[in-house]
């Protein structure tokens, strides 16, 4: 029964939707979409669906700290969100699925220094577990390191800072007052930054765009849960167990696509993950 504890099950269902949200945005992102467009208007989308839950779920505390740390949320969502499209532009999702999940790694190292948030040694195990298992069931035989690789491992990095300080800013709002607070800035700065920004933003709107509001959708789905499983459980534990679901997609590819290149490495990739993410639901 461990598995159905409300923070497990949320940073599962996160990670699923996460999983979604990554597939629709390289499929658009690889065929010349505007990765800075299209982050603007992910963040406009989210601002909005936010801003609207917010009126029914409205908690804010306003203080000097509470303000610096939803600055920094703003600030560390627009760098890393400006990566991460950039990284979806330039690099094939296989690739940036084996690089975007050293999150893993950097999250409670982050936590450790700013919120002293300190796991047990089998936690620590559970997640070098996990990080080992994913390694194998996504490695190529050659991994190219080129500019969409460096875009990857600066959004790791990004991010897992902007999750550790969404932890430290759930005592200072709601789940939406957070989330929304998250995409202001970038919602705010990109079209300051953005060359010859009305026809690009203009160009955006006329491509795909229920597409794009779906993989919006999925996101802020994504978004949602995970905020919830953060007040619940461990920062470091909770995005564990959202990066480990990149194995379903492993999965589903063996079973309904017929990929059975490699399939032993799959599979013990595959086991190695679920290791992991059962050691971190027992502890």
């Amino acid at each position: 029964m461990f598995l159905l504890t409300s923070w497990i099950t949320l940073s599962i269902l996160s990670g699923l939707a996460s999983n979604a949200f990554n597939f629709l945005s390289r499929y658009l992102l690889k065929d010349h979409e505007d990765p800075t467009a299209y982050a603007w208007f992910f963040e406009i989308v989210r601002i909005i669906v936010f801003g609207i839950i917010a009126i029914w779920d409205w908690r804010i505390v306003i203080n000097v700290q509470s303000v610096i740390i939803f600055s920094l949320i703003g600030i560390t969502e627009w760098v890393s969100v400006y990566w991460y499209m950039k990284m979806h532009e330039s690099t094939y999702l296989s690739i940036s699925a084996i690089l975007t999940r050293t999150r893993l790694i950097w999250v409670p190292i982050i936590a450790f220094f700013l919120i002293h948030e300190s796991l047990k040694l089998p936690e620590y195990f559970g997640i070098v577990t996990l990080f080992i298992g994913l390694s194998i069931v996504v490695s190529p035989k050659n991994l190219v390191i080129d500019k969409g690789a460096r875009y990857a491992n600066l959004s790791a990095f990004t991010i897992a800072l902007n999750i550790v300080l969404i932890k430290m800013a759930l005592p200072y709002g709601s789940n939406s007052i957070i989330n929304a607070s998250n995409s202001l800035f970038p919602a705010l700065l990109f079209p300051l930054v953005m060359k010859n920004r009305i026809p690009r933003i203009k160009k955006m709107f006329k491509n795909k765009l229920k597409i794009k509001l779906l993989a919006f959708l999925v996101n802020i789905i994504s978004a949602y849960l995970f905020t919830i499983a953060l007040r619940l459980g461990d920062s470091g534990k909770v995005t564990a167990i959202y990066q480990g679901m990149l194995v379903t997609s492993i999965i589903a590819g063996i079973l309904f696509l017929k990929e059975r290149n490699d399939i032993g490495k799959k599979i013990l990739g595959t086991i190695i993950t679920l290791i992991g993410v059962i050691v971190l639901s027992i502890y």
